[in-house]
């Protein structure tokens, strides 16, 4: 009875991981898949208020998720534990790390029209040169989530709001399938 229950697990296993391969091709998606450079192109502040261009790249087999992580993690003091009794012992302060920098997940597809489907969620954070109360550092983030369709090797701009009190920003989002 085992038996016949392993086999029949194992069986339907193999169905559930057949079907996204038949649909595939019943799509038309071509096999092998291709692998698709996606460049990202942002604007951003220095901290002597220059904006820069900054420019983005990440290689991706088509239908994979693709993460780029490019920063620093920045100390920010959470608690301060005081010394216990009269001995010279000086206080505690714990720590948690905050990630600022510029990250991007992304999926790319190719279409059987030969464009290209890119869905991306973009983040870039820069400390800013303003200080909280307890002079803890204030972290200005930019997160965007968005799915375009591209022609091969041409960029599309991605209007911004980082502050609407502040100036627009945005980005291109540029994919080229690679032979």
């Amino acid at each position: 009875m085992n038996s016949i229950r392993c086999t029949l697990t194992l069986l339907c296993m193999m169905a559930f991981l057949a079907i996204p391969l038949a649909a595939q091709e019943s799509e038309g998606q071509r096999l092998p898949l291709k692998n698709i450079r996606v460049t990202i192109r942002y604007d951003t502040v220095d901290t002597g208020g220059t904006r820069l261009v900054k420019t983005r790249e990440v290689v991706a087999q088509e239908g994979s998720r693709a993460t780029l992580l490019i920063g620093s993690r920045v100390p920010i003091a959470v608690s301060e534990t005081p010394p216990q009794g009269d001995d010279e012992v000086r206080p505690i302060t714990t720590y948690a790390y905050q990630n600022i920098g510029f990250s991007a997940e992304l999926r790319a597809w190719v279409l059987p029209n030969g464009k290209i489907t890119v869905e991306a969620k973009i983040e870039s954070s820069h400390v800013s040169p303003e200080t909280a109360s307890a002079d803890h550092p204030v972290i200005l983030t930019y997160q965007q989530h968005v799915q375009v369709v591209l022609e091969d090797g041409k960029p599309m701009q991605v209007t911004r709001v980082e502050d609407p009190e502040r100036v627009n920003g945005h980005f291109e989002i540029i994919a080229k399938i690679l032979e």
